[in-house]
């Protein structure tokens, strides 16, 4: 090699290093998450219902505040869409996931409430779902909704990440983007998750974000499109679980009103540190602490360890799930002394008197339940009458079973077509003419009540009479009922 060339070449490495000079000056770390978070202030305030496209991951309502708090509550994808029980409250730096349809075990129905802190994510993902098989979380189809929330919050978001940089420039869609990358070690069986985030460097708005996978080789990416300023008008997810699956959401048309000024996490304990593996070293050097306690009963599922935890502090997950578990071990005498002790103290939790009344019918104690549910009038929730109405049902009182969930029959917020609810018709002691007769006498009273007419609708093909449910039925649709009331 000639002395000419290797001059060449010396002076084209000279070159880089002021164009890599410029690029680091051009903009930190630090500048591009301060101005990511000043792009997502104006997309805040916001409470948007996303409908996706593909089947694979449920709708969901988001919600936001002006301080980037952020609130997630996944819908169930049945025919009539609810809540399916789960929140995701990303609020005071604090990832806040509550699962009121939690389970320690196959048919072993618990409550989950834990908090995760950025700095106890070294070797999680707190968009990852834990269950009973996978402790410290997998994906699962809430965790598609991660990169939303990082659009919302970025710094809160990129809190919890690990070894976060910043790469340089590339172009994404015909726009140059800022490229971020970041890496943690999730451990066995997720292994190494790498993630990059395109940032546009027009807008500082997210473009794309891909490594929100299950395992090394099944990945996700996730895009998103814009017409103008605000929110996205388009975004799409691709991944692969063994097969390939999509979504995507159509965000100009999305349903959206004002956000709530403020979002936080309900009053609960919150477990700490239930997925780490050294939960019990942690207990050991802070044996009181009500949080860990959450943690090791969480993991154990046990009676004996939820009674720590309400001990501690009879908040409602510890005494939801304390209940779940005397009433799985029918053990009849804890729970009524548990019941009483609620019944007792004027500042006990609705939920929890609620859900200690629902277990005692379970186990066939319907004068108990009563007696915890007394000081509740006709206005009072939905799981308050339906626990009710259960207890006259297992007492063989169609009147009073009819009359307590009458109120919330009539209640245009949320009316009854199904007259039973934990009780099945089977385990009640009322006699089916006789529950008949007391919903015609509630008709007569309410005649113009859809959900009533419905009620009695569903009660009379529930008992197979044919002829009596041709004549209601007629009676029904002489009222011309609206479509959507017909849906009930």
């Amino acid at each position: 090699m000639g002395r000419r060339t290797l001059t060449c070449l010396a002076l084209s490495a000279l070159a880089i290093l002021p164009a890599a000079a410029t690029r680091s000056q051009e903009m930190t770390l630090q500048q591009l998450v301060d101005r990511m978070e000043a792009a997502a202030a104006e997309l805040r305030g916001l409470r948007l219902r996303l409908d996706p496209a593909g089947g694979f991951v449920p709708p969901a309502l988001l919600e936001s505040d002006r301080e980037g708090n952020v609130r997630l509550v996944p819908w169930s994808t049945s025919v009539v869409p609810v809540p399916s029980g789960r929140e995701i409250i990303l609020a005071d730096g604090a990832w806040h996931f509550i699962d009121s349809q939690f389970y320690f075990a196959a048919a072993d129905p618990g409550r989950r409430a834990e908090k995760l802190t950025p700095a106890a994510c070294d070797r999680l993902d707190p968009a990852f779902i834990p269950s009973s098989m996978r402790p410290q979380g997998a994906f699962a189809t809430e965790s598609a909704y991660a990169p939303f929330l990082l659009l919302l919050s970025p710094r809160r978001m990129l809190a919890f990440e690990r070894d976060l940089r910043l790469l340089g420039k590339r172009l994404f869609d015909g726009e140059e983007c800022w490229v971020l990358r970041c890496e943690k070690d999730l451990g066995p069986p997720s292994g190494p998750q790498v993630k990059k985030f395109l940032v546009g460097v027009r807008d500082h708005r997210l473009r794309a974000a891909t490594g929100y996978s299950f395992t090394v080789g099944q990945n996700t990416k996730w895009t998103a499109r814009y017409d103008g300023a605000g929110l996205p008008s388009r975004v799409s997810l691709t991944g692969g679980l063994g097969w390939t699956w999509t979504a995507e959401w159509d965000l100009k048309s999305a349903t959206r009103e004002p956000g709530p000024a403020r979002i936080t996490a309900p009053d609960d304990l919150y477990a700490t540190h239930a997925r780490h593996p050294d939960l019990e070293d942690r207990l050991k050097a802070a044996p009181e602490d009500p949080g860990l306690l959450a943690g090791v009963a969480l993991r154990s599922g046990r009676a004996e360890d939820w009674e720590k935890v309400v001990a501690k502090r009879p908040a409602l997950t510890p005494l939801v799930n304390l209940i779940s578990r005397y009433a799985k071990e029918v053990a009849g005498d804890k729970l009524a002394a548990l019941a009483r002790r609620l019944e007792e103290d004027p500042k006990a939790l609705d939920a929890a008197v609620m859900e200690a009344a629902r277990a005692l019918n379970r186990l066939g104690e319907p004068d108990r339940a009563l007696a915890v549910l007394k000081r509740y009038g006709p206005e009072a929730a939905a799981g308050v009458l339906e626990a009710r109405s259960d207890a006259w049902a297992l007492k063989g009182d169609a009147a009073k079973m009819v009359g307590e969930i009458l109120p919330l029959i009539l209640r245009k917020e949320k009316p009854r077509t199904w007259i039973w609810s934990q009780v099945p018709p089977a385990s009640s002691k009322i006699d089916a003419q006789e529950l008949l007769h007391r919903l015609g006498e509630a008709l007569e009273a309410h005649s113009s009540c859809v959900a009533l007419h419905l009620t009695r609708l569903y009660e009379l093909a529930r008992q197979e009479r044919c002829a009596e449910y041709s004549e209601a039925a007629r009676r029904f649709l002489a009222l011309k009922p609206p479509a959507d009331q017909v849906r009930v």
